[in-house]
């Protein structure tokens, strides 16, 4: 199996975060949820999926990937949480993309 390329993971993870932009939407519809709620039910899915996901492969008859779950797993998934709701960092512009102001 081949390292997937940057453009690539940037895709998948593009495909993630648009599904559960939907969810939250969807989630927020009847206009009585506050969006505070529906993030709440959201990271407790994600926390069952990977319950689910743990679970399955701690069976030895499970899945064949060689995956098992960690100690720090639950951890690191809360860091990426925290992670994701910091303001983004600006991101610094490319010396391609500058228009030449002048000559040295």
């Amino acid at each position: 199996m081949s390292a997937r390329t940057p453009a690539e993971i940037l895709a998948r993870d593009h495909e993630i975060r648009e599904g559960t932009a939907r969810l939250f939407e969807r989630a927020m519809r009847d206009r009585r949820t506050p969006p505070l709620a529906a993030l709440e039910t959201l990271a407790r899915a994600l926390g069952a999926v990977y319950r689910d996901i743990a679970r399955a492969h701690l069976d030895p008859a499970g899945c064949p990937c060689g995956w098992t779950p960690g100690e720090g797993d639950l951890r690191a998934l809360i860091e990426a949480l925290r992670n994701g709701a910091r303001p983004a960092q600006p991101v610094l512009p490319s010396l391609q993309g500058m228009e030449p102001v002048g000559r040295a």
